[in-house]
């Protein structure tokens, strides 16, 4: 069971700009289905969730954040290519340090996971549905979220 029974740690960000969130995109390995994710990835031993997600969100579109806080905690046990996992996430709002970024439509994502650039997509795209989520628990985060 090696490899199977480690607990997973991430970040991820919910960056807004009115009622639009930046979204990346993924393939799932299993059944090929296309879904949507927040930009953020995995806690580094000795590392802090908000450290991490300021360090990946650089690493992944090359952009610096403002403020962030944490809007929740996901827990999520699944089945992801064919294998168990188990994963915590912890889900921040996050602002860009540079108002100018707002400005873009696309942010290139350099992160092998990630299918094409992060755009805007409105956010009663996913909360009603129409966009999947993974972790699909971020929709419950995100319909409590104040307007």
């Amino acid at each position: 069971m090696a490899g199977r029974d480690r607990i997973k740690l991430k970040t991820r960000a919910v960056i807004r700009r009115g009622r639009e969130v930046l979204l990346s995109y993924a393939i799932e390995p299993g059944t090929g289905a296309r879904f949507g994710r927040f930009l953020g990835g995995g806690i580094e031993f000795g590392e802090h969730a908000e450290a991490t997600l300021r360090r990946e969100i650089h690493e992944e579109i090359g952009v610096e954040l403002g403020t962030v806080s944490l809007l929740g905690v996901i827990e999520d046990v699944c089945e992801w290519g064919g294998r168990h996992h188990h994963e915590v996430t912890f889900v921040f709002t996050a602002t860009f340090a540079d108002a100018e970024m707002y400005s873009r439509d696309a942010f290139t994502v350099d992160e092998d996971v990630c299918d094409g650039a992060a755009v805007w997509v409105p956010l009663e795209r996913l909360t009603s549905g129409a966009i999947p989520m993974y972790p699909p628990e971020l929709v419950t985060l995100l319909r409590a979220m104040p307007a």
